[in-house]
C-alpha cells in the first residue's frame, strides 16, 4: 500500500527521529541514528494505528515482515465545517470582487457594493472613479449594453446585486480590448449558473425615500437550448432638497448669491435576455438582447440676487425649472464559436453587435419676478441619438502552457444632436426662437482595429505582451450653421503584464500599458444647457483623442485567515480632456471641456480582510494619492496638486443559520480637481437578513443607510485668478429599505457559455 505514513520515535522520551512514506509496494527505509530502542508507529487513514517495537542494535539493518493494518470499525458523527469565503481575488490584471459571497448582496444594489471594492471611489455626486480617475468603461458579461450608455451611477443603482455574481476591475486590459477607457474597465458578471431544468428568483422591496423596487432572473435548458433572464424596476421620489451657489468675480467686481429648492421624481426599467445553442461539443451560437429605459422629472425653484462692490443689488430674479428627460435604449448581438477537436482551447469566434440609444429633453424656465434683471425665460428641446455597429473576429491558439490570441475589428458609431432655445421676450411674453442656441448636429467615428497579444509560462513565471494598431476617422456636421469638422489618427497602443507565484498563496505583477481616451456624446455635444442663466454648461465637438501612461506594481497573499493587497500605481495624460469652467464680460459662468493639460496620478492601495471565530468577517479598505494639473486657460497657467484618501470597512456576523447581520463605513477624503476641490464625507450602514422556507429559498432583509444623518452638505470650490466660486447642496443620506427575495426552480446538467465576444470598452462616458 503506498502513501502509509511511517514515524520513528524515541520509545524512551517520544521524541520523533525522521519520518517516511511507504511506496508503491508498501516498503519503506529509515535510518537508526543511535543505540537506544524505537518504536514505528505506522498511520493511514481509515485505518487503526499500529505502533512496532524496534531493538536497540545499531550494528544490524532489521527487515520487517508485511504488516497489517486492521480497518476503523468507529462511527464518526456529523462534522459541519464552516469556511468563509474569499471577497476578493487578484489575478495579473485585475480584482475580482465575488458579490455572490457578500452576504448583504441580497437586499444592496450593485451601486453600494461598488463602495466596498479596492481601487474604486465614489465621491459626494455618486461619481465613480477607478484609482481616482473617472475615465473608464463599464461592461456587462464582457460586453458593452445600452443599460449603461448614459447616467452609469443610476444604471448600478437600478442593478440589484443579488443578481451580480462578481465584478471585475480590470486596470490592465490586454490588447484584446479596445484601447479607449483611460482608468480601466468595470466588468459586471452576473449569474450564469449551469442548469438542466429550470430555476430564477423573483425580488421585490421599498425604499424610504426612495420608492418601490421589482424585479427578477430566469436560467432554463432544454436539450442544446439554453435561455437566461434579467429584468428590474426601480422608483424613486427624492424629497426636497435645498442648493447654494456663491460666486466672486474678481474682474467685474460683482458677487452672485443663489439659493433654492429642487425635487425629482424618477423610474428606470430594464430587460434582457440570451439564448444560446449548442449542436454539438465544438460548435456553439448565442444570441441576445437588452432593453432599458429611464425617465425622470424635476422641479427647481432659484432665488438671486446680483450686488457691486458695495453690496448694492444690481439685478434679481426668482425662477422656476421644470426639467424632463426620457432615454430608451437597447442592444443585441450574435456570436458563433468553434472550438477544435486538437484542443478545445484552441477558438475561433466571429461575433456582430448593434447598440442603440436616445435621448429625448425638454426644460421649461418662468421667472415670476424679475428686478432689473435681463435674464428672460424659456423653453428649449434636445433631441439626440446613439448608434453603434460592431464586428469582430477572435482568434486563440494554444501552445503548450503558452497562448496567442490575435484578431481583428471595425466599429462604426453615429452620433445626432437636434436641439433649439425659444427666448420670452421680456416685453411682450412671446417666445422667439435663439439661433445662437439652436443646431442640428451629427457626428461619425470609425474605427478599423488589429491585435495580437501573447502569453509565456515558465513555471511560477507568466509573461503577456500586446499591440493594438487603430486607425480612427471622426467627422462632425453642424447642419444649420453649415460648419465642418474632420479628423484622422492612427495609434499603436503597447501592453505588457510579468507576474510571479510565491507559493499558492502569493502573487507579484508589474505591468505598464497605454490607454486611448476619446471623447464620447456627452462630452461632443455642443447642446446649451441654460436651466440656470448665470451657469450654463456645454460640450466641445473639437475634443481630440489623449493617451494615457500607467504603470503598477501589486502584491497580494492570504495567509491563514488573512488576505492581504497592496497596489503601487502611477498614471500620466498629455492633453487631457478636463472639465473647466470661465466667465466672460457678461458674468455668466460657462463649463464645457478642453484638451487643456496634463495631468499626473500616484497613489497607493491596500486591502485586507479578516476571519474570526468562522462567524465574523471584515474587510478593510484604504488608499491614498497625490494628483497633480497643469492646466492653461484663457493663456493663464495654472498648477494644482494635493493629496486625496479614502478608508473603508465592510463585515459580517453570522446568527446561527438563518440569521445574519452586516455593516460597512467609509470616509472620503475632499476630492482635487485642477480648479478646486470638493468636501469629504462619511458614510455608513447596516443590514439584518433572515432566511427561511426549505432550502432558505426565501430572504427578508433590512437595510439601514446612514441612520443617525438624516442628510449631507456636498460642498464644491472652484477657484481661478478671476474668479472664486462655491456651490452647496444637500443630499439625503438616512435611508430604509426593506426587500423580500425567493428563489425557485431545481438545476442539473449545464449550458455552455461563449468565452470571446464584443467588447467595446472605449468611448468616454459621463
Amino acid at each position: 500500500m503506498a502513501g502509509v505514513s511511517i514515524t520513528l520515535r524515541s520509545e524512551r522520551t517520544h521524541s520523533t527521529g525522521s519520518v517516511a512514506t511507504t511506496r508503491e509496494d508498501g516498503s519503506f527505509v529509515l535510518s537508526i541514528l543511535s543505540n537506544q530502542s524505537y518504536e514505528l508507529v505506522i498511520t493511514y487513514m481509515g485505518y487503526t494505528p499500529k505502533k512496532l517495537h524496534l531493538p536497540s542494535s545499531p550494528s544490524t539493518q532489521p527487515t520487517l515482515n508485511p504488516i497489517t493494518l486492521s480497518p476503523q470499525s468507529t462511527t464518526l458523527q456529523e462534522v459541519t465545517v464552516t469556511a468563509r469565503k474569499k471577497l476578493i481575488h487578484y489575478e495579473a490584471d485585475k480584482l475580482i470582487y465575488q458579490v455572490a459571497d457578500d452576504p448583504e448582496s441580497t437586499n444592496l444594489t450593485t451601486f453600494e457594493i461598488l463602495r466596498k471594492i479596492p481601487m474604486l471611489t465614489i465621491d459626494g455626486d455618486d461619481n465613480i472613479a477607478i484609482n481616482g480617475k473617472s475615465h473608464y468603461q463599464v461592461l456587462l458579461n464582457n460586453r458593452p449594453s445600452s443599460l449603461f450608455v448614459n447616467n452609469v451611477s443610476d444604471a448600478f443603482k437600478s442593478l440589484p446585486a443579488g443578481s451580480v455574481k462578481s465584478i471585475e476591475i480590470i486596470t490592465h486590459p490586454s490588447a484584446r480590448y479596445e484601447a479607449e477607457g483611460v482608468g480601466g474597465i468595470i466588468n459586471i458578471i452576473t449569474h450564469r449558473k449551469n442548469v438542466t431544468g429550470y430555476s430564477g428568483s423573483v425580488r421585490g422591496g421599498f425604499s424610504t425615500p426612495g420608492g418601490p423596487s421589482v424585479g427578477g432572473s430566469v436560467l432554463a435548458k432544454a436539450g442544446k437550448l439554453g435561455l437566461s433572464g434579467l429584468w428590474g424596476y426601480t422608483g424613486n421620489t427624492s424629497p426636497t432638497t435645498t442648493h447654494s451657489t456663491y460666486r466672486l468675480d474678481k474682474v467685474n467686481q460683482t458677487a452672485l448669491q443663489q439659493t433654492g429648492e429642487n425635487r425629482s421624481t424618477g423610474n428606470f426599467l430594464n430587460l434582457g435576455g440570451e439564448l444560446s445553442w449548442q449542436p454539438n461539443d465544438l460548435n456553439l451560437l448565442t444570441m441576445y438582447y437588452n432593453t432599458s429605459q429611464s425617465n425622470n422629472q424635476s422641479l427647481a425653484t432659484t432665488v438671486a440676487n446680483m450686488t457691486d462692490a458695495n453690496g448694492v443689488s444690481l439685478q434679481s430674479y426668482r425662477s422656476l425649472n421644470t426639467f424632463r428627460t426620457r432615454s430608451p435604449g437597447h442592444d443585441w448581438g450574435i456570436d458563433y464559436q468553434l472550438s477544435f477537436k486538437k484542443s478545445t482551447s484552441q477558438l475561433l469566434t466571429v461575433s456582430y453587435k448593434e447598440l442603440s440609444n436616445s435621448s429625448s429633453s425638454g426644460s421649461d424656465n418662468t421667472l415670476p419676478e424679475r428686478s432689473n434683471s435681463s435674464v428672460t425665460g424659456g423653453h428649449s428641446e434636445n433631441d439626440y441619438r446613439f448608434t453603434e455597429q460592431t464586428a469582430q473576429l477572435d482568434y486563440t491558439q494554444p501552445l503548450k502552457k503558452h497562448s496567442l490570441e490575435a484578431g481583428v475589428k471595425a466599429i462604426w458609431r453615429f452620433n445626432a444632436s437636434d436641439y433649439f432655445f425659444d427666448r420670452e421676450d421680456a416685453g411682450t411674453g412671446l417666445f422667439m426662437r435663439d439661433p445662437s442656441l439652436t443646431n442640428q448636429y451629427t457626428n461619425r467615428q470609425d474605427i478599423y482595429a488589429g491585435y495580437v497579444s501573447l502569453s509565456l509560462q515558465a513555471g511560477p513565471w507568466l509573461l503577456r505582451v500586446g499591440a493594438r494598431a487603430e486607425q480612427t476617422h471622426v467627422s462632425a456636421n453642424f447642419q444649420t450653421t453649415g460648419t465642418r469638422i474632420s479628423q484622422s489618427y492612427f495609434n499603436i497602443i503597447p501592453n505588457s503584464t510579468l507576474s510571479r507565484r510565491f507559493g499558492n498563496a502569493t502573487t507579484l505583477s508589474v505591468s505598464y500599458s497605454q490607454r486611448l481616451q476619446r471623447p464620447g456624446l456627452y462630452y461632443l455635444n455642443p447642446y446649451v444647457n441654460n436651466l440656470d442663466p448665470y451657469n450654463i454648461s456645454y460640450g466641445n465637438p473639437t475634443l481630440g483623442a489623449t493617451v494615457n501612461h500607467v504603470a503598477d506594481v501589486t502584491l497580494s497573499t492570504f495567509v491563514n485567515h488573512t488576505n492581504l493587497s497592496v497596489n503601487l500605481n502611477h498614471s500620466f495624460t498629455d492633453n487631457a480632456i478636463l472639465r473647466f469652467t470661465t466667465i466672460g464680460a457678461d458674468t455668466v459662468a460657462r463649463t464645457t471641456y478642453g484638451n487643456i493639460g496634463t495631468e499626473q496620478n500616484s497613489g497607493i492601495t491596500v486591502g485586507t480582510g479578516f476571519t474570526f471565530f468562522r462567524k465574523l468577517s471584515l474587510n478593510l479598505n484604504s488608499s491614498l494619492s497625490y494628483r497633480k494639473y497643469t492646466t492653461s486657460i484663457d493663456r493663464q497657467f495654472k498648477t494644482t496638486a494635493g493629496f486625496t484618501y479614502r478608508l473603508s470597512t465592510t463585515g459580517s456576523y453570522s446568527l446561527g443559520k438563518t440569521l445574519r447581520a452586516g455593516m460597512s463605513m467609509a470616509y472620503n477624503s475632499s476630492t482635487l480637481f485642477f480648479q478646486g476641490r470638493t468636501v469629504g464625507f462619511f458614510t455608513h450602514s447596516s443590514t439584518l437578513n433572515y432566511s427561511f422556507l426549505k432550502n432558505r429559498k426565501a430572504n427578508l432583509a433590512l437595510s439601514l443607510n446612514s441612520p443617525f444623518q438624516l442628510a449631507r452638505r456636498n460642498h464644491t470650490v472652484t477657484e481661478l485668478s478671476r474668479f472664486y466660486m462655491v456651490r452647496d447642496h444637500v443630499v439625503i443620506m438616512r435611508r430604509y429599505t426593506l426587500t423580500l427575495n425567493y428563489r425557485f426552480g431545481k438545476l442539473q446538467g449545464g449550458i455552455k457559455r461563449k468565452r470571446r465576444g464584443i467588447a467595446n470598452d472605449d468611448l468616454l462616458s459621463q
